[in-house]
């Protein structure tokens, strides 16, 4: 082989495919601290005053009883009483000068709590604060709110109907936990809280814009995968486009995709209340430079289901002569967003089923193949008849599964499957096995990629495609600290689904999910690319370069991946052995090395659990050979122009 212990030959003249621009991509899914303590600027916990349905039960500080009766994260003040599951916590007064109202502070150990459900209000001196505050009221109350210590005062009109009362807080300290209250005073009436928020008044779109900046900086072209995931069946896009303080909280049950105790809003007491909608969402990906991919709420495969998937393919879609594409319009976005990937469920053959969750709290086991198939040949055709330039992407499921599917007459419509069998289970303490965990992508998903290929193509006369769409090691959800373990899982499995890509038809891969559980870790008051990220800044130089074909064994311990970008070679070499350098000659044949290049290093600065990558450039003087030095368990990018 041209790779040895010494040498590896990199021959200019073997170029194969160009890398799809969209090879590379992520997930934005709607869990756990991915938005909440994450991607959104919402400081305030449980904004929409939500409470668990009946019987359901949480893990958290005091047992089973948080959040079932009053709101969880919220304390009374006065008397207050929660009236619904959401959206109507109800303060009613016999004087003028009683107050009623609510209070929020830190709980459960503050931010994040690490991946966990803690929660905490930061604020930085001299920045301000937009606190806004939807309310119903029977009478003119006056609204006294504090934030830290700054008291400001607001007047309900007492309209008895909803009305919104707004007013920007200057921080005048720094902290880690502030104290919010507000409460009604000076009127003999109800009033009723349907929602309150509190942002930074340098959010974008409600927004983070240093984790947006993080996510820009990954330079991932690909999908961005969204809402889900676990989260997409509960997701209801027409509600989202309601202004926020007008949205219901979307409940997902604690039993459904249960990754970590609680599901998958478990974090958030079981309710997401900081969605994107799709106008922030298209936007986000215009941002960042990404690709919109939109996961469908299938499940049962109702009417209702139907319905809304064509309305939102002809939202984003239709021309503004179209009922929804012409809702689109009226919200300022007069040309059609042209998204292309829809994704047909998730999960879908494993995940159990919920037909009117919170209401109806019961569920039904997942779908046979056979019923799935039935679904998708009432979809299919309706969605493809609304907007026939869509790539459909099916749940993968086993081959057993996937050849129910695959067969005429849907399987010629599919564009690619879904495909999660990326996850693997570490959390490497020795050498070794920081090495093993290395190898992984290599050693499992590589066949199971290559199996699945072997199920596509014979139970298909025409192409189906492969989305490789949930990958990471630990699972993502149970790592506190991603080390340069999770790195070199993210190098490894890139530089494989890159080399492999055309041959097995991978067509897309998605890291689940970079925020919070991954590639970006975000504090409060910053945030910053962990090991993953560094990869992936990395690697994401190969989106539309020619791949040279290089021969090699991927049981080596060096992973190289060579490709030529615009007018230079960039060869990248990560060294997975945990115990000991590697120095190589890199030889280049038919081109010429007449410039100095560049060389970047992903060194890693120990093997624990906390270790990451230092980042080290040099320059590479002009050679047809180069030396270079890989030491252990970090990552070599050499990148030469070439005559």
């Amino acid at each position: 082989t041209a790779l040895t212990a010494h040498g590896l030959v990199v021959d200019l003249s073997r170029r194969a495919e160009t890398v799809s621009q969209t090879l590379l991509g992520n997930d934005l899914e709607f869990t756990r601290h991915d938005l909440f303590n994450g991607l959104s600027a919402q400081l305030v916990a449980n904004r929409l005053f939500a409470v668990q349905p009946p019987g359901t039960r949480w893990p958290f500080p005091d047992g089973s009883g948080w959040g079932s009766v009053f709101p969880a994260r919220w304390q009374a003040i006065g008397s207050p009483v929660s009236t619904a599951l959401a959206r109507a916590v109800t303060c009613s007064t016999t004087d003028v000068i009683s107050q009623c109202g609510l209070l929020q502070q830190a709980v459960g150990g503050g931010f994040s709590s690490g991946l966990s459900f803690g929660s905490s209000i930061g604020l930085l001196a001299g920045a301000n604060y937009e606190f806004q505050l939807q309310a119903t009221a029977s009478a003119p109350f006056y609204v006294l709110i504090q934030l830290a210590s700054q008291t400001v005062q607001v007047q309900l009109l007492g309209l008895g109907q909803p009305e919104n009362v707004s007013v920007t807080i200057p921080a005048i300290n720094t902290t880690t936990d502030a104290t919010l209250s507000f409460v009604v005073h000076g009127a003999i009436g109800q009033a009723v809280f349907h929602a309150v928020s509190l942002l930074p008044a340098n959010h974008w779109r409600g927004l983070r814009p240093d984790v947006i900046a993080d996510l820009k900086s990954l330079n991932f072209h690909g999908l961005l995968r969204y809402p889900g995931g676990c989260f997409a069946p509960f997701y209801r896009w027409k509600d989202n486009l309601l202004p926020p303080l007008s949205q219901s909280p979307v409940f997902t049950p604690p039993n459904y995709c249960t990754a970590v105790a609680g599901g998958v809003n478990a974090y958030t007491d079981g309710v997401m209340d900081t969605g994107i909608n799709i106008d922030d969402y298209i936007a986000l990906c215009d941002a960042i430079g990404a690709t919109p991919a939109i996961t469908l709420p299938l499940q049962f495969g109702t009417a209702q289901e139907l319905n809304d998937s064509i309305d939102w393919v002809e939202y984003c879609n239709g021309n503004a002569s179209t009922p929804y594409g012409s809702l689109r319009a009226q919200r300022g976005h007069p040309a059609p967003y042209n998204v292309r990937y829809w994704y047909l469920g998730n999960e879908i053959n494993m995940q159990a089923r919920f037909r009117n969750y919170p209401n109806d709290t019961s569920s039904l086991p997942p779908p046979s193949a056979e019923l799935y198939t039935t679904m998708l040949e009432v979809m299919v055709p309706a969605l493809l008849a609304k907007d026939p330039g869509l790539q459909l992407f099916a749940v993968e499921g086993g081959a057993a599964w996937d050849t129910v599917w695959l067969t005429p007459p849907i399987g010629k419509y599919i564009s690619a499957t879904s495909f999660h069998g990326g996850y693997a289970n570490g959390a490497p303490r020795t050498p070794q096995e920081f090495s093993q965990a290395a190898h992984i992508p290599t050693s499992t998903v590589l066949p199971g990629i290559r199996a699945l290929r072997g199920t596509l193509n014979a139970s298909s006369s025409s192409f189906v495609g492969i989305s490789a769409d949930e990958y990471g090691l630990g699972p993502p959800w149970d790592v506190s600290t991603f080390n340069v373990a999770h790195g070199m899982y993210a190098a490894a499995f890139i530089s494989t689904i890159i080399s492999i890509a055309s041959e097995s038809g991978v067509l897309f891969s998605n890291y689940f999910e970079p925020v919070n559980e991954g590639a970006i870790v975000v504090e409060q008051f910053d945030s910053y690319l962990t090991a993953i990220g560094d990869v992936m800044a990395l690697y994401s130089r190969y989106q539309g370069c020619a791949r040279i074909q290089l021969d090699f064994n991927f049981d080596d311990d060096i992973l190289p991946l060579a490709a030529i970008c615009n007018t230079s070679l960039v060869l990248t070499l990560a060294n997975r052995n945990a115990t000991s350098d590697t120095a190589i000659v890199v030889s280049i044949t038919n081109g010429s090395v007449t410039r100095p290049g560049q060389q970047v290093l992903l060194h890693a600065d120990g093997l624990t659990a906390v270790s990451q990558f230092s980042v080290e450039t040099s320059v590479i003087t002009p050679s047809q050979q180069i030396p270079v030095t890989i030491p252990l368990y970090s990552i070599a990018q050499i990148v030469v122009p070439i005559a």
